[in-house]
Parts: structure tokens; sequence; C-alpha cells
């Protein structure tokens, strides 16, 4: 007798998807058979897209980032969450400005700097104007029903297109998006004031020039010199800015440069060019050595840890002869002739560290002269 058909078994379809997900956990591989994880990571260079194209993935595609229609054209796409004008955009939106008051605040951003650009104001403001003046061109065809459907239709769509621009604020120039990403949380405008320009007049191009172009405190009593430590700077976040060939770029230190060779700064610290309109945050793949502890320190706990009190690490150090943002991500030596620049260390936004692409990101070279150079005094 014939055998009997196989019986059709429906297919598992929860144990597949189970286990095309552990495909991509470490913890369903083997570490005997070689086999790692086929998530992306940053510190192994894996493809950033590789989520994308794998047959695996059962997650649906991530909707289209809100970043790419703000960046520069010159921006690879793989760095949008990294973008300056999108956060701007971002914390631009909790304003509620008319787009006049958004110029306004562009046009004085940084207003002295010759690094960064700046609005052609009464461009945008005709920009503006014309803007308004199709608006209520449209309203009006909108409400007025003696019109053709396909006009009235288009005008109802243009008006509706005009509503969802409106609530994207503009933002019109470099100074203002890096003055809306500044760590101010508590207030959006930040007071400014040029402390050193290697444009000034006798100016002096060299560390030790920016580094002591910082204000010192005012409470020092020369008087009582004997009992007092050395004056210290004012304690004042900065912004540099740097020019070297076609690159704009630099850093934001949220304490002040000092001349003792200590080191300083916390993880609010970033760095960023304006070329590529990326903004590249601390990471922490390494660190410089903590600061030194101070002894009368009073804890309100006796029980309370000190390293949760003080940090157990710095991502700046300067003294006369090398200002440094990280490791080695951003150096800047002596006359300023030979500085340097290598991402990954300290500060990163997911490159291969000891790249080539890592070593030149930033100013197009591993070494690099400083055509022009501006430090800014910005307090919330």
């Amino acid at each position: 007798a014939a055998a009997p058909p196989p019986v059709a078994v429906p297919p598992r379809r929860e144990n597949d998807v189970l286990r095309k997900m552990l495909s991509h956990m470490s913890i369903g591989t083997s570490l005997s058979s070689g086999v790692t994880s086929s998530f992306p990571d940053a510190s192994s260079g894996n493809d950033l897209n590789a989520l994308e194209t794998s047959e695996a993935a059962v997650s649906p595609p991530a909707p289209e980032p809100m970043t790419s229609s703000f960046m520069s054209s010159n921006t690879p796409a793989r760095f949008a969450q990294f973008s300056l004008k999108a956060e701007a955009v971002r914390r631009l939106r909790g304003l509620k400005l008319d787009p006049r008051d958004s110029l306004k605040m562009a046009e004085v951003a940084f207003a002295e700097s010759q690094l960064l650009k700046h609005p052609d104001v009464e461009r945008e403001l005709a920009r503006i104007s014309e803007r308004e003046a199709q608006a209520e061109e449209d309203d009006a065809d909108a409400e007025d029903e003696t019109l053709e459907p396909a006009v009235r239709e288009a005008a109802i769509e243009a008006k509706k297109e005009r509503e969802r621009r409106a609530k994207i604020p503009k933002v019109f120039c470099d100074s203002q998006a890096l003055l809306l990403c500044l760590p101010f949380y508590g207030t959006m405008h930040a007071r400014t004031t040029l402390l050193y320009a290697t444009w000034q007049s006798n100016a002096d191009r060299s560390v030790a020039a920016i580094v002591n172009s910082i204000p010192l405190r005012e409470d020092y009593d020369a008087e009582d010199d004997e009992e007092q430590p050395p004056p210290e700077p004012l304690d004042i976040p900065t912004l540099m800015v740097i020019k070297s060939g076609d690159r704009i770029f630099g850093g934001y230190a949220d304490e002040p440069w000092r001349s003792t060779g200590e080191t300083f700064g916390t993880a609010r610290c970033f760095l960023f060019s304006c070329n590529l309109d990326i903004k590249i945050p601390f990471q922490g793949r390494k660190t410089l050595e903590a600061p030194p502890r101070e002894e009368d320190l009073y804890y309100e706990d006796e029980y309370e840890d000190p390293d949760e009190v003080e940090p157990n690490f710095a991502t700046l150090k300067s003294d006369n002869e090398s200002l440094q943002f990280g490791v080695g991500d951003l150096v800047l030596r002596g006359d300023l002739t030979n500085c340097s620049s290598e991402l990954e260390c300290s500060f990163g936004i997911g490159l291969i560290p000891g790249s080539k692409e890592a070593q030149t990101l930033l100013v197009g070279a591993k070494t690099f002269p400083i055509d022009e150079l501006e430090l800014w005094a910005v307090e919330p």
C-alpha cells in the first residue's frame, strides 16, 4: 500500500522571528565558532548601514531623519543625527519666535566674528515678506468658493504645506546654529564677548596668548599675596572658532583655559565643523587624568563617595605651550603652525579609531597650521 502523504506542518512564524532576532544578538552566537554580533559597532568599523541591508532585520525601516533637510550637501547622511542646524531647530522650536525675531537673533550672534557666516538680512527680510504675501493670497483663494475646484484645491494644499513648514523654524546661519547648540538649558540667549582673535591688531599668534586672554578673578587681594594662591581665571565657558584652509571648525569648553597644565572640563564640551554641519560630542573612549582633588572639600553627607562629587576624568588640558580637546582630538601648539587632530580619542561620531577618516574629517589633514582663530566668552 502507498505511504500516506506527509502532514503539512504550519510554519512557526514566532520561532522564525525569534531566530532572526537572536541572529543579531551576541547572546545568540557562539564565541568558539568565531561568529560575532552583526549589529553595527563604531569601534569595530562595521558598516553603519548594515541593519538597513540585513535580510534578517525584522523591525520596520526607520523614518527619514528630520535632520536631512537642514544639513549641508557636503554632510554624509550617516552623520545626520549629529547635525548642528537640526539641533538648533529643535531648540528654536521651543522659543516660538516670529521669523523676524529669529533673524535678529542670527544677526547679533557673534556679530564681530570674521570667521562665522552671518545672514544677508535684507535678502532674508525680503523673503519673509514674500512668503507672507503669498500666504495671504493662498488663504484668500482657499476661502473663495467662486473659484474653480482645481484652483481652490491647489490653494488649500498650499496652505497646508505652508502651515507644515511654519512648524519648522529656520536657522539662518552658522553663528545662530552654534549659539543655539550651547548647553545652556535655562536660557537661549547667551552673552558673547570676543576675548582673542588672530586678526586683531598686534595679536600674538600663540597658545600662550589664547590661554592668557581669559580674564582673571577680581577677588584677588594683592596686599595678602603671601597667604593666597595665584589668581585664577574667571569661571567662564568659551567657544573657539578656527579657520585652516577652507575649513571652519572649533570647540566649546565649559571651563576656562588656564596656563597651569592642569586637566579640567566635563562631558558638556564638544567639537564642531561648520563645513560638515556636525557637532562632535564627548564619547569617553579615552579620557584625560582627573584634576587634583580639593582636600578641604566639604561633603554634605559624611558617607558620600568623593567620586560621586568630583569627576574622575577630564576632557581639556592647557598650559602656555599647548591646548587640547580630549586625548588628541584637537591639539594646538606653540605658534599655531603645527597643530593636529585625530577624532575618536575622546570625542567622536562613530568613526574607526586610528583610521584616516578620523584623522582628516575635522580639518582635512592630521597636522595643519591655523590661519585664523577667535576665542569667545559665552555666558548664559
